[in-house]
């Protein structure tokens, strides 16, 4: 039988999406055997973006691997793009994925799904009176639990960011790889989401510097995302929360929510380098020790 191949390169000067522009946009694509190998790049918020999508439907089922390379992308840049309003500046970032699975329909890919996604996030200011007014909008609750309520300042700067997740058989398990330091509060902690249902369950600790308080009337000394990719909701909720004696940051069906118990909590603020921590951490959580840690009883 004979295959189809075919090669193309599509060229594009700006190209505006959502909200997102992108500007010297590269596409090849080429087709050989049943091989099919897709390569976007682009300049975006003064970064640059980069890709590649390999699919093979001569494997039964068919295999599928992706990467994503991103560059210095303006964090700050990218928001006003979206938003039409500044919330933040600079965090120039650099974002890396790379995920491989097989499978005949996107259920089955997903559960199959392994690789790892690494964001770090670098230094930049936000902006309090913003976060403050479009409190409703989840990315600003999220960033704004790292700014105390009564803080009056105008700005508050981020020394750095780190998401780093392990992901195998489908389920993502971040383990004291997320972290946010800003020059008031230090933000660490973990969690899962699991790919095949959408459902995620992320649950961090802080820590709080240059003597801000942490407890009633300023800030909840924890917080704990939860529901859907679609529809996520910000709490203090800590319903479900267990101790299996499991690695810290899986230890509960939360993920992050362990530390407290472990008493990492009030060790946060003397690592003096927690984004490198983050990143130099090895991630050994399998999805058996979520399933442990859920099925596991309370002690």
């Amino acid at each position: 039988a004979r295959t189809l191949d075919l090669a193309l390169l599509a060229l594009i000067g700006k190209l505006v999406t959502r909200g997102v522009t992108l500007e010297k946009v590269e596409v090849r694509a080429g087709l050989e055997d049943g091989d099919l190998r897709v390569e976007p790049a682009a300049r975006v918020a003064g970064g640059t973006f980069g890709g590649v999508l390999v699919i093979d439907a001569r494997a039964r089922p068919a295999r599928l691997s992706a990467e994503v390379d991103a560059r210095k992308v303006s964090i700050g840049t990218l928001s006003k793009t979206m938003r039409g309003y500044e919330t933040s500046t600079g965090l120039d970032s650099d974002l890396t994925a790379r995920l491989e699975g097989r499978g005949d329909s996107v259920r089955a890919l997903m559960a199959s799904l392994a690789g790892d996604l690494r964001l770090e996030v670098g230094e930049g200011r936000l902006n309090n009176e913003v976060l403050n007014t479009v409190g409703a909008d989840l990315f600003s609750q999220i960033i704004g639990i790292a700014i105390p309520s009564d803080e009056h300042e105008g700005t508050t700067r981020v020394s750095c960011g780190v998401v780093r997740f392990a992901v195998l058989d489908g389920v993502a398990v971040a383990d004291r790889t997320i972290v946010l330091e800003t020059e008031k509060v230090r933000v660490n902690g973990g969690g899962v989401i699991d790919l095949r249902t959408e459902q995620l369950d992320l649950g961090a600790v802080l820590a709080a510097r240059q003597g801000i308080r942490i407890g009633a009337g300023t800030l909840s000394n924890l917080a704990r995302l939860r529901g859907t990719l679609a529809e996520p909701a910000l709490g203090t909720d800590l319903t479900g929360v267990v101790k299996t004696g499991a690695r810290v940051g899986i230890a509960v069906v939360t993920g992050g929510l362990s530390l407290l118990a472990e008493g990492v909590y009030g060790h946060l603020s003397e690592d003096e380098q927690p984004c490198r921590t983050a990143l130099a951490r090895e991630i050994q959580v399998t999805p058996k020790d979520i399933e442990d840690a859920q099925t596991a009883k309370p002690k």
